[in-house]
């Protein structure tokens, strides 16, 4: 048996020893109030002062990863308290309640990590990425681009070629694909088309926008009811409005150019091969109520006009005509008018036009108006005229020239009401 003084010594190594315990346990407080988090690495690294877990790979050796809980699809979606290893109830609440950011990596299916969006017991799972496997993005009710909501997301077919959005809209092609948008919308075979529009057609790669637009074919249109259906390479804007001449645009209304001066389209008169050329404006004195129509002055010769006032000094007057004037003109072939303002006088032409100029004589100091009528002599014009006489027989003209003559100056109009049934 120890005696007295033995167990004093035994009684003061015990409090010692249990002193130091409780100062490596006041320091281990410390430690933990400076420093929250846990650490898990090869080499006694500390966590990152952001983590409260901070799981490190081996800096040598072999590298480690980390695996997140795994599950089928049926254990993350299936609503059923008797599924093993599933995470939901029969009600479809997450089995541990609200856990807003819980993530698990599905093992089948469209594999990958998925993380609960919802802050409440009923999870809404997103993929990371939210893509498929096939790069796809998947949709669920109404698709909000930045405030506009498109809800018939169940109307949206987009094949692996085409495009189709609205009610009994539709498209398909062999190759490139096609895009139907509005309903009833078409635009079908061939390689590709666009319709954009209630009734659009842009079948056989045509391209159609606007209310029961007509863009079949090579073809563009572009307005209401405006058609171009047939031939090719014809481009038609505006409503009502169908272009039937290959290569060419026909333009209904007025066309304003940004930056110039603008440009007054002409609009026709009369119908069938006999026309009037003419411009209609809104007429100067009643702009609301009235258009004004001119008309053009035609004749067998292509005529350029020039006009001007002028007065004799001395009883002569040397008139300028434009720098281009003779390499667009027949000079020597000039008509001249010359008429006295004021008083009658005796005028007349004392030397014709040369070097862009001619010379009036006459008594006095005269004043006077002139105008020179002149036919046009420059290569556009005589090759155009070599092509179309002013006479020809009517079986050296190839069938379709005098329509289109005619089409190029007289556009075909048919009025919306007059529409024929959608084919």
């Amino acid at each position: 048996m120890p005696g007295d003084g033995e167990k004093g010594r035994l009684m003061m190594k015990r409090k010692r020893a249990w002193s130091f315990g409780l100062l490596l346990f006041i320091a281990g407080l410390a430690g933990y109030a400076q420093q929250v988090g846990t650490a898990i690495s090869g080499d006694g690294s500390l966590p990152n002062g952001n983590a409260i877990l901070d799981v490190q790979s081996p800096a040598t050796g072999d590298g480690k990863g980390l695996l997140i809980p795994r599950v089928t699809q049926a254990q993350r979606t299936t609503a059923s308290a008797a599924l093993a290893g599933g995470l939901l109830l029969d009600s479809g609440n997450l089995r541990g309640g609200a856990a807003h950011g819980l993530l698990v990596y599905q093992t089948d299916g469209n594999q990958g990590l998925y993380y609960n969006y919802s802050g409440t017991a009923v999870p809404f799972w997103m993929r990371v990425g939210n893509f498929w496997d096939d790069g796809s993005v998947p949709m669920s009710g109404g698709l909000n681009l930045a405030g506009n909501i498109l809800t018939n997301v169940g109307s949206i077919d987009m094949s692996t070629y085409d495009v189709q959005i609205g009610e009994d809209a539709s498209s398909f092609s062999s190759s490139s694909g096609s895009v139907a948008v509005g309903r009833q919308a078409t635009a079908r075979y061939r390689i590709g088309g666009v319709a954009v529009g209630s009734g659009a057609d842009g079948d056989y790669n045509g391209i159609a926008i606007g209310y029961q637009s007509d863009g079949q074919y090579s073809n563009i249109a572009i307005g209401f009811a405006a058609s171009s259906y047939s031939g090719y390479d014809r481009i038609t804007i505006g409503r009502g409005i169908t272009n039937r001449r290959n290569d060419s645009v026909a333009l209904r209304g007025t066309l304003y150019l940004d930056g110039g001066t603008g440009m007054m389209v002409r609009s026709t008169v009369g119908t069938g091969d006999w026309t009037a050329k003419a411009f209609t404006i809104d007429h100067p004195d009643d702009p609301e109520n009235k258009v004004l129509r001119h008309f053009c002055v035609e004749g067998p010769v292509v005529w350029n006009f020039y006009a001007g006032r002028s007065q004799l000094t001395n009883g002569e007057a040397t008139v300028g005509l434009p720098d281009y004037y003779a390499a667009l003109n027949r000079v020597g072939a000039e008509v001249f008018s010359l008429t006295p303002i004021g008083a009658p006088a005796a005028l007349y032409v004392r030397e014709e036009v040369a070097g862009n100029r001619f010379v009036v004589g006459g008594a006095g100091d005269a004043a006077f108006s002139w105008t020179i009528h002149v036919p046009r002599n420059d290569p556009a014009c005589l090759e155009d005229l070599a092509r179309r006489p002013v006479e020809q027989r009517k079986e050296e003209i190839p069938p379709s020239q005098i329509p289109e003559e005619n089409w190029a100056v007289n556009t075909d109009v048919t009025s919306p009401a007059d529409l024929k049934p959608r084919h």
